[in-house]
């Protein structure tokens, strides 16, 4: 179903939470989000999975984290404007081949862009999900995208994925929307309807 956005201004609120697994917390982790401070009407952030069966080389910044940082630089100046699907394809697809420079290891991404039209626009490469709550409901979800169980697309050393290959959703947000984006650490521990719960 189409959700209409609303015809009121929107102020988003962001927030962010990295919690690592047990054994990875002494060096922080694979996971990385990319949190902006929301400008006038208009946000962008992302989650960044980091893949631990990926090969590692030592001495160079985690691909997740290398994507953050490309996109961190990449927002400066965007203000409360919106991204299209295309802009967010072609910023991340730029992270990406900083991040193939640079970087170890390999990465799914989920970006997302509010903007001043009150729509919600996100582009997803592997399991990272975004979920839309409205008045206690779950009325938008990103997709998934997997090569087979337990691999999801993602960009690193010789992955063929790209930020092209991703699935996108676009949807009008009202006052009072919450919108969660998480890793699979969430999504594959719980159903919708707890995350629903918790919000």
């Amino acid at each position: 179903p189409k959700i209409v956005a609303s015809p009121t201004p929107l102020r988003p609120k962001v927030g962010s939470y990295v919690l690592p697994h047990p054994d990875k917390v002494s060096w922080g982790g694979e996971d990385c989000v990319l949190t902006t401070a929301p400008a006038g009407e208009g946000a962008f952030f992302g989650v960044m999975d980091g893949v631990s069966g990926a090969d590692k080389e030592g001495g160079k910044s985690l691909y997740s984290r290398s994507l953050v940082a490309s996109l961190s630089s990449a927002a400066a100046g965007l203000g409360s404007r919106s991204l299209t699907l295309k802009e967010l394809t072609s910023l991340s697809d730029g992270a990406r081949a900083a991040s193939d420079a640079s970087a170890t290891g390999a990465s799914t991404l989920l970006v997302a862009s509010i903007g001043a039209d009150r729509k919600l626009r996100c582009l997803s490469l592997g399991d990272c999900g975004l979920l839309v709550v409205r008045g206690g409901e779950a009325v938008a979800r990103s997709r998934d995208i997997l090569h087979y169980f337990d691999c999801p697309y993602q960009m690193g050393f010789g992955s063929p994925d790209t930020p092209k290959d991703g699935t996108t959703l676009t949807v009008g947000l009202t006052e009072g929307d919450v919108v969660v984006a998480a890793s699979d650490g969430v999504f594959d521990n719980l159903e919708v309807g707890e995350v629903v719960e918790v919000v």
